[in-house]
């Protein structure tokens, strides 16, 4: 998995400087949403006209049946969760 938001992780707990306060926080939804984009946008998009999300699968964009953008985001936040101090 891609590091930035994981690094950052690391190197959360005591001493480490704040951000500033228009950022979001590490863990907000916003946060998570974005690390889901950098890792997963170039191949999945969801478009609200549908209700649904897409996958490309190289030639074409195919509708998920299956709900791995759903699997995903758990991966990411359990992934987040257990490196987080």
């Amino acid at each position: 998995m891609k590091e930035p938001l994981l690094a950052q992780a690391a190197g959360a707990g005591a001493g480490a400087p704040e951000e500033p306060a228009e950022l979001p926080s590490q863990y907000s939804e916003e946060r998570l949403a974005a690390e889901y984009t950098r890792l997963n946008g170039d191949d999945w998009k969801y478009v609200a006209e549908f209700s649904k999300w897409f996958l490309w699968d190289g030639f074409r964009w195919r509708t998920d049946l299956t709900l791995r953008a759903f699997d995903l985001a758990r991966e990411l936040a359990r992934h987040v969760s257990a490196h987080a101090h």
